[in-house]
């Protein structure tokens, strides 16, 4: 059994936030459950043989082939095309905006909202209305493999341009905030910036 195609960003998500302050046996257990979308009490029903063949593929997966896959530019979702800007420099406003919202109410937590982040920088051409509230849901179902390397190619070129534009921002706001005291300075008049 092999679950390398199998987990989804939901499902790596949840995987990432079992509590690692339970014992080794109940974060086996929480695994398991998330991985075959039962409940926990389920899961302790299981077979012993069972959950430990699931426990057993989980861990064979190999993680460092999901960086392999090319960064995607447009994904299949149901019957829909949704096209993905994976360069935050050519990502637009808005999308801007949802990344400094998701990352000012996250902080250090990037896993948990992956799904979020992922939805910010895409969408369907022939949807109008789609929140990223509705997006993330449904990037949660979309195998792992297919979207890691997008995601952590979108994660370090943010982290490289983010903090050059907000650098960019704050020098421009300084020159405006001059050039406003120099116009009413000068009573609306003409100013020498």
């Amino acid at each position: 059994m092999s679950l390398y195609k199998e987990i989804t960003v939901g499902m790596f998500q949840d995987i990432q936030a079992i509590d690692q302050e339970l014992s080794s046996f109940e974060k086996v257990v929480y695994c398991v459950s998330i991985l075959k979308g039962v409940t926990y009490d389920d899961t302790l029903k299981m077979p012993r043989k069972e959950l430990d063949k699931m426990a057993d593929a989980y861990a064979k997966v190999d993680f460092h082939k999901w960086n392999s896959h090319k960064i995607l530019d447009k994904i299949k979702i149901g019957n829909d095309i949704y096209k993905i800007q994976a360069d935050p420099r050519k990502i637009n406003a808005g999308q801007l905006l949802d990344n400094i919202n998701l990352l000012k109410d996250n902080s250090g937590q990037p896993i948990k909202i992956m799904d979020q982040r992922i939805a910010s920088i895409m969408k369907c051409d022939k949807i109008e209305h789609q929140t990223l509230s509705e997006r993330a849901t449904l990037v949660r179902d979309i195998p792992l493999y297919l979207l890691y390397t997008t995601h952590v190619f979108f994660f370090n070129r943010w982290n490289l341009y983010y903090p050059n534009t907000e650098v960019f921002l704050h020098q421009r706001m300084e020159k405006m905030l001059e050039l406003s005291k120099e116009i009413l300075a000068a009573d609306g008049g003409y100013s020498q910036s």
